[in-house]
């Protein structure tokens, strides 16, 4: 009987599973299904990928931390501060040759302070010789009643479009949206500023913000946020890099943040105050902030004190300032650090390549390395997308191509019970009372193995037989002859199988098996030579039972011998074996026969005692058994070492000194191979011309 893989079947289910698995996966993508846990597989490859996104040392932050408020306080100055206090900063700042400078902090309303405050704030920043940006805030939501737009506002919007086309571009791209109301700073400010930044950015679903919106349409003007409006004033228009290729579907740009707080240097904003004095005071003592600290940067004055309550959750920090949001956005557009996310078309031609390998190998092989492979390529899948996010900021959504995966790993494994389950268990239901379980296991991984053919291998081959079965058979009737036989087979199989053995066949009383198939065995010669030295034990202990019950002791014959052979199914297409083939069994069942001569009950060829470890035997001599033209050495494999007379006694007898060989032997009178010798010796003596050791054999 074969069996033959349901190839077609296979086939037809592997496109099937794997193209209905991609069409979900495609529309849970395409529909931000389960958007907030797909986040979660962002936030994890952004915390692996962080160390290996460098931060722009150009990017500084000057910050209104706690220390300076506590500062303040002390001095009778509580927040909101004086905004004379700004103009210290902005003049060491054009001091220190700044690239440029962006505030994060509004200044919608009048200053609690003197008009004068305000005045001379915006005096400090008109009269800046670095570009000053200044921030708004932009809404959706409609006014509560409505304004006209300041003339000082739109006109520098416009300049700044018509000098620079990173604005115009966004602004020409479907995806920016489009802000129905504008808080803007003081009117002094308005016309002081050298530009305007939003800095209205809305979080995820889940609160956390990954994406930094570029900018938004307020009127037809482009509003650009205040990273980016930073950008387009201190880098010249031909240098400037272009965004929209990094914009997703709502028209933001994920960010990919370099570490969590206090990644990029940040300076107290009460140490570059007192820098300026010191500097313009010509005071002994060096300032705390070096001039040159500042040369060619891009810094942001923000609030970083917790109290301010300008804290946003990140993926790397749960609380990140607002400003150094800010740094980490203009840091990816300088840089093009921001996230290319993978358009759904190649994501999805990944997902289906996954789920082909996945499928195959479910369907194409058992269920053990089926789900190895699944389990290393789902870890694979997830290497695969943290390695293309941290190598080349690629984004790739992971989990309905996972989800899809682990569905059609179930559907493909459905689908293989349906197929090859049954078959599988009718193999092994079959099977396991005459095979080890190693070959049901080659045979249930492979029903194709079941067809003809074979294999050449090395093999250690036992043959067995009971010595006087003939005599013994004669003596017991037929009901006891089959239950001594049967007890007798079942301890010896027992000894071949615990010893990793493979049973070929039994042939009357006698047993043949091999080690080394149908899988590899390592040092099978010597698992066969303990086996045999176990059977001739098993059987000695077996034997006071047989002779209560059948009145008979049983005496076996072991021949063991390693080499090359043809191992496989063997006879016709109805009807086969699992056997092995070749001079190397006819050797092992030549050897068997070899114990008569000697009076042995095991012997070992050269072959198989050279491959063996830790076996104690003795060399009986060289023999040459029938259909064989060459002489061989065989051994007995004994369960102790044994003493040197009788390796004394060879060594004269193969050198033709009778005499003294006959000496020895005779000293072993207990050792049936030494009658063996004496019985040759008394015949051939004195040693012809050209006598040889060997043992010609004339019988099988």
């Amino acid at each position: 009987m074969t069996y033959h893989g349901t190839g077609r079947r296979k086939i037809a289910g592997l496109l099937v599973i794997s193209l209905l698995s991609a069409l979900l996966s495609a529309v849970g993508i395409h529909y931000n299904w389960l958007q907030e846990l797909e986040s979660r597989t962002w936030d994890w490859r952004l915390r692996l990928s962080a160390p290996a996104v460098p931060h722009d040392p150009q990017i500084k932050i000057i910050a209104v931390d706690q220390a300076a408020l506590d500062s303040r306080a002390a001095d009778q100055v509580v927040w909101p501060w004086p905004r004379s206090m700004y103009v210290p900063v902005l003049k060491y700042l054009e001091l220190s040759g700044a690239a440029g400078v962006a505030f994060d902090i509004i200044f919608s309303e009048g200053g609690c302070y003197q008009v004068t405050d305000d005045r001379a704030f915006a005096e400090a920043v008109a009269q800046s010789s670095i570009p000053v940006i200044s921030s708004v805030v932009a809404s959706p939501n409609p006014p509560k009643q409505t304004i006209d737009t300041p003339l000082e506002f739109k006109r520098k919007i416009e300049l700044n479009t018509e000098q620079s086309h990173f604005d115009r571009r966004y602004l020409a791209h479907p995806r920016t949206p489009q802000a129905n109301s504008m808080v803007l700073p003081i009117p002094e400010l308005l016309s002081a500023s050298a530009g305007f930044g939003a800095v209205t950015q809305q979080p995820d679903s889940d609160g956390v913000f990954r994406h930094i919106l570029p900018g938004v349409k307020y009127r037809d003007l482009p509003i650009l946020a205040l990273p980016f409006a930073l950008y387009e004033r201190i880098t010249p228009a031909g240098e400037q890099r272009e965004i929209t290729p990094f914009l997703d579907q709502e028209g933001r740009a994920a960010l990919r943040f370099p570490g969590a707080a206090h990644t990029y240097q940040t300076i107290s904003i009460d140490a570059v105050i007192e820098s300026y004095r010191r500097v313009t005071e010509h005071a002994a003592d060096p300032p705390p902030v070096p001039l040159e600290l500042f040369k060619d940067a891009a810094v942001f004055i923000g609030l970083t004190a917790p109290g301010l309550m300008d804290l946003r959750a990140t993926p790397l920090d749960a609380r990140l300032s607002g400003v150094e949001y800010n740094a980490a956005a203009l840091d990816n557009l300088r840089h093009g650090h921001f996230a290319k996310k993978l358009g759904l078309a190649p994501a999805l031609l990944a997902v289906i390549l996954a789920l082909l390998c996945l499928n195959a190998a479910i369907l194409f092989s058992r269920n053990t390395m089926g789900a190895l492979f699944w389990a290393l390529l789902i870890f694979a899948a997830m290497l695969g997308g943290a390695g293309l996010f941290a190598g080349y900021g690629i984004w790739m959504p992971l989990l309905w191509p996972l989800l899809s995966m682990v569905g059609a790993m179930l559907a493909a494994l459905r689908l293989q019970y349906q197929l090859e389950g049954r078959q599988l268990q009718f193999i092994r239901n079959a099977f396991r009372h005459y095979v080890s379980p190693d070959v049901i296991e080659k045979i249930s991984a492979d029903p194709t193995a079941l067809s003809l053919g074979g294999e050449k291998r090395e093999l250690t081959i036992f043959f067995s037989d009971i010595a006087n079965f003939s005599s013994i058979s004669e003596r017991l009737d037929p009901a006891k002859l089959a239950k001594l036989l049967n007890r007798y087979l079942e301890a010896m199989t027992t000894v071949i199988l615990e010893h990793r053995g493979t049973l070929d066949k039994y042939i009357g009383d006698g047993i043949v098996a091999f080690w080394n198939a149908p899988i590899d065995v390592p040092n099978h010669p010597s698992l066969a030579v303990q086996a045999a030295l176990e059977c001739q034990a098993r059987l000695k202990a077996l034997n006071p039972d047989f002779e209560a019950d059948f009145g008979t002791a049983l005496k076996t014959r072991i021949g063991i011998h390693t080499d090359s052979a043809s191992v496989g199914n063997f006879g016709s297409q109805s009807r086969f074996d699992y056997t092995v083939m070749g001079d190397a069994a006819n050797l092992a069942s030549r050897l068997e026969g070899v114990n008569k001569v000697f009076g042995t009950e095991i012997l070992a060829s050269e072959n198989c005692i050279q491959g063996c470890s830790g076996i104690h035997a003795r060399r009986i001599g060289a023999v040459r058994v029938v259909g064989r033209a060459e002489s061989i050495a065989v051994y007995e494999p004994l369960g102790a070492a044994s003493g040197d007379t009788f390796s004394r006694a060879l060594a004269c007898f193969e050198a033709g000194e009778f005499a003294k060989a006959a000496q020895l032997f005779s000293s072993l009178a207990r050792d049936p191979v030494a009658q063996a010798y004496l019985k040759r010796i008394q015949s051939e003596q004195p040693a012809a011309s050209g006598w040889s050791a060997v043992w010609i054999l004339t019988n099988k």
